[in-house]
């Protein structure tokens, strides 16, 4: 996993895909074109996607997927969200995701 910042040391990345609702990834305070990257391990198939937010949270945000780490595929784009929980069903299959804020 990579991102391109966290808010603190108690916040990293390895915490957005834990399975602990109570601990979570943070970005840079007030920043809009943060994200984070998974490495799938080679091609998968990603059937859901579920976002557990924190009070302070990314209103508008992105799903891609991509091959390469290079060409990068939106897959789902949420314009506002009101949600503390974001539950999105997909299917797609790649190597590499990736959450960018908007």
């Amino acid at each position: 996993m990579s991102s391109t910042s966290a808010k603190d040391s108690a916040n990293v990345v390895a915490k957005a895909v834990d399975g602990d609702e109570s601990t979570r990834w943070s970005s840079a305070r007030d920043s809009n074109s943060d994200w984070f990257m998974i490495d799938l391990g080679g091609e998968a198939t990603i059937q859901a996607v579920k976002i557990a937010w924190e009070v302070a949270r990314s209103s508008a945000y992105t799903l891609e997927i991509s091959d390469d780490q290079k060409t990068w595929t939106p897959i789902k784009t949420i314009t506002e969200t009101t949600s503390l929980v974001d539950d999105i069903i997909l299917e797609n299959s790649k190597n590499w995701a990736l959450y960018s804020c908007k």
